[in-house]
């Protein structure tokens, strides 16, 4: 008996109900009879990847349907690193980035102009290549493409794999203070990155202005190495 199956993850398609679509969600107004043709011919019900009502990211709850335990969890980092074919060591930490097109408002605070900017592929090869590499404090840090404007950041040296987040995730939105987190004996990854991205060109568009960064850091376990 052939055991294997094919899992379609249909990631984000619940959605959130519409004053526009009469209280209903996109999925529930919309005539599907190709989805629901499968769903009459295969199994159906509710599985909560934690505790019931608790949301969590796509790659937790991913993580979670595979089998793994939340203590398992190595980061997104890892698992697009190990994606991507690249090693990594015991004590490496990678973060799952991209760039972003941010700016200063009237009152010169950091805004999120655009999160999901569009350019070419030569405009991509160049931004990756002109924050390829960079060393502070002692910690080197190395941006490897994984896919459109998407990166792994791979930090090595005394860094901690506790990156705070400074991605609001909505256009137009101030981008909050990131303070780095008290750690007894390993520095904040925050340090070194902010570091860098002091460092990078103004932001001018349809180009983006800097790496926001997303909270998917995590030891180098996952990877090769």
């Amino acid at each position: 008996m052939d055991k294997r199956c094919i899992l379609i993850l249909l990631d984000g398609l619940g959605d959130r109900s519409h004053p526009q679509l009469g209280g209903l969600t996109p999925l529930q107004a919309a005539h599907t009879p190709c989805l629901d043709r499968l769903a009459a011919a295969g199994a159906n019900g509710l599985y909560h990847a934690t505790f019931f009502g608790q949301p969590l990211p796509s790659e937790n709850a991913h993580f979670a349907l595979f089998g793994g335990l939340p203590g398992e969890f190595p980061g997104r980092g890892p698992l697009e690193a190990l994606g991507a074919g690249l090693a990594l060591g015991p004590d490496d930490v990678a973060v799952l980035t991209h760039f972003a097109h941010i700016g200063p408002d009237r009152d010169d605070r950091l805004v999120l102009l655009r999160d999901k900017v569009k350019v070419s592929p030569e405009e991509r090869e160049t931004l990756f290549r002109s924050v390829d590499r960079f060393e502070h404090g002692g910690v080197e840090i190395s941006l490897h493409p994984v896919g459109g404007l998407f990166g792994v950041l791979v930090l090595r040296g005394d860094v901690s794999p506790f990156v705070t987040d400074t991605n609001p995730m909505v256009d137009g939105r101030l981008l909050p203070p990131a303070p780095a987190p008290q750690l007894p004996r390993r520095r904040s990854g925050r340090t070194a990155h902010g570091g860098r991205a002091a460092r990078l060109p103004p932001a001018r568009p349809p180009h983006p202005g800097g790496p926001a960064v997303q909270p998917r850091a995590g030891r180098g376990r996952a990877g090769p190495g």
